[in-house]
Formats: C-alpha cells, structure tokens, sequence
C-alpha cells in the first residue's frame, strides 16, 4: 500500500552456483518498490553461512540494471578505486530462481569480511549517518501533512547505523580491549559535530579528514555527476583504526546532467559537511583541479571503460553514455 520496504524477513536459502551448493539467507531489500514490486527480479541481500564465498565475496545483494544506474556504476567504481577510493565491487550475473529463468542482475558487494580482506582493511565499524527513519516518515506522511519536511528535520540525524553490528563490535584492536565500541564512540563524536556544523569543533573534526581523499572524491564525482553516492542515505564511512581518519565508501553511484555553471554551484552546494568544512582549504582545492585534470588528459580511458561494460550489450548499452556531458 505504501510501497516502502520496512522490517524485512530473512528466509534460509540455498545457493547452486558453478555447480556447487552453498547455504545462505536472504531478504528484500530497497527502501522503494521499483526494487521488489515486480512478480522477479526482485533486489535481494544475500549471505552466506558458515563463511564460505562466491565471487570471493560472503555477502552481496542482488539488483536489477536499472537500480544501480548501468553502466555508469561499473565505470564510476573502477575510476574510484584507482583513485585508492573504497567502493564496493560489481558483477554481472544470471539469475534462477526456484527454476524461474530472473535473466541478468547486477550483483553488489557488501561490508560483509571478505570486504575487509579485499580492501586490506582492519576490521572496524562502517557507519552510515542515519537510522533511515526521516525516509520513512517521509513516505507514509508526505501526503498528508504540509510541514513533514520541519516535523522530520532532527529525525535520524543524530543517530547511526553500524553495518553487521553484533559481530564487528566484538573485533578488537587491543587484546580483551572493546577498540570497536571505542571507535563508534568517537564517530558518533564526528556526525554530531558536522551536522551540527558546530564551528568551535570543525578544525579538529578537520584533523580528522584525509584532505586530498575527500578532494579526489569530489572531483570524480563531479566529473560524473553523480549526486547520489555521497548523500546521506547512501554514503558509509570506515574509520581508520590507527589514525582515526574517516575513510568515505561511495555506493550506488547515479550521474545526473551538469551542463552550465549554477548546475555546478548547486552540486557543490550539496555535499555534507565532511567536504564543505574543506573547501576553503588550498590543498584540498590544489587536489581538487589536479584530479579533473587527470581525468580530461585521460579521458580516452574512460570511453575503453564504457567500450568494455557496454560491449556483450551492443548499442542499447551505449546510448545509455552520455560522453559528451562527462567531458564537458
């Protein structure tokens, strides 16, 4: 009736995947109905028991093209990760489902430890700063009440999720020390001061972010247009152990059409406190331009990179690219 996703149940599944089974759970996801509200190829998240892998990978989701904004997340991605930039890794699938022909689906890495092994990364927390009800008070009362965007301002913004929580609060740093408790501690720290854009605080929340990371971030992003990675309901952070710098991990990349200068203005505009605290900075701007021009002088690399993702589509998969506005 609302045609939003809230208390999903998970099922036990079994996997038959290169002619191997594999046991696993599974439950819907995607907040809205254009990720389950068909009769198949419903978005899925998927985990599999007793830490085996598939694709390397122990937990992944299942999506159709269109979600993920295809092939503009496969080349977003592979951009971000040669820019040392954490993003999860994409496949390409076919899918069957109790003997139902689902076709291909895109599958989705998640924070799951292979993620952690992968990325060579110590196991701490990923947070994402909000517990996603202000979307869901969004959705059931949009409708019906005027002032829903002042009733919901403070909702969830305070509050954060830790992916796969029960079991990544119980890893440590320090021998019979809860370090993971520690580091949710200080990053809950971190949101209250950004959101809060409290200025007393900001120069040590600024310590606390890798400068030319955050710029590199920008700048790809901006190449793309893509407004949908780094906003509130899709970006995640790592906080780094043994620095305490806040790592960004960019999900669910979408481009949008930047094509005049208030479109960009508005797109800077847009960003969360983490980058807009750095703006002003000469390093994080020397970045800034330094990686856009990297990528112009490059730009030949990014046209093989959607050459390559569009290739077994054919022309449906190019008309899909829009060059010329990535260019411009």
């Amino acid at each position: 009736f609302y045609k939003k996703l809230f208390d999903p149940q998970k099922i036990n599944i079994t996997i038959l995947f290169n002619n191997k089974k594999y046991k696993a759970t599974a439950r819907l996801k995607g907040d809205l109905s254009e990720h389950w509200g068909n009769h198949k190829q419903w978005s899925l998240r998927i985990k599999l028991k007793n830490k085996k892998t598939i694709l390397s990978m122990n937990e992944f989701s299942l999506s159709v093209f269109e979600e993920r904004a295809f092939p503009y997340n496969f080349v977003i991605s592979e951009v971000l990760r040669e820019n040392n930039i954490l993003t999860p890794r994409y496949k390409i699938i076919k899918t069957s489902v109790n003997g139902e022909n689902w076709g291909l689906m895109l599958l989705e890495e998640q924070f799951s430890e292979s993620f952690y092994a992968f990325n060579k990364l110590k196991e701490a927390p990923v947070f994402k700063m909000t517990n996603e009800n202000d979307f869901l008070i969004y959705t059931l009362a949009a409708n019906k009440l005027k002032n829903i965007s002042d009733i919901i301002r403070w909702q969830g913004k305070l509050e954060t999720k830790i992916y796969n929580e029960k079991n990544i609060l119980k890893k440590t740093n320090i021998p019979f020390k809860k370090t993971n408790y520690n580091l949710t501690s200080i990053f809950k720290n971190f949101q209250e001061v950004a959101f809060l854009n409290d200025l007393k605080y900001q120069k040590n929340l600024k310590d606390h972010l890798d400068v030319k990371l955050f710029a590199r971030i920008l700048a790809i992003l901006s190449a793309f247009g893509d407004d949908h990675s780094h906003n509130t309901t899709n970006a995640r952070y790592y906080l780094n152990p043994y620095d305490l710098k806040i790592v960004p991990i960019l999900t669910d990349p979408t481009p949008s059409n930047i094509s005049n200068e208030n479109d960009i203005k508005g797109y800077i505009k847009g960003f969360g406190s983490f980058y807009k605290i750095l703006y002003k900075d000469e390093k994080f701007r020397a970045e800034y331009f330094q990686t856009l021009n990297k990528l112009q002088d490059n730009f030949s690399e990014i046209e093989k990179k959607f050459i390559k993702v569009c290739k077994p589509f054919g022309e449906n998969c190019k008309s899909l690219v829009d060059l010329e506005t990535i260019k411009k």
